[in-house]
């Protein structure tokens, strides 16, 4: 029971934070989304239950107008 609570609470929290932010990645200088993609997405692993990220991903997050 408590860890299905906890990932239906991870979902709400992020269906939450999605309606009212927009997240968008942050492109090192010079690196095109095809370099990123080879970068983070195919270098991830697999761990546990959920996946890993090797490399540092930079983030924006920015408020959606109403």
């Amino acid at each position: 029971m408590g860890r299905k609570f906890g990932i239906v609470e991870s979902l709400a929290f992020l269906a939450m934070l999605l309606r009212e932010w927009k997240v968008d990645i942050v492109l090192k200088e010079g690196e095109t989304r095809e370099g990123w993609k080879q970068r983070v997405i195919e270098n991830a692993g697999h761990v546990g239950m959920t996946f890993g990220i090797a490399v540092g991903v930079d983030l924006r997050l920015s408020r959606r107008l109403a």
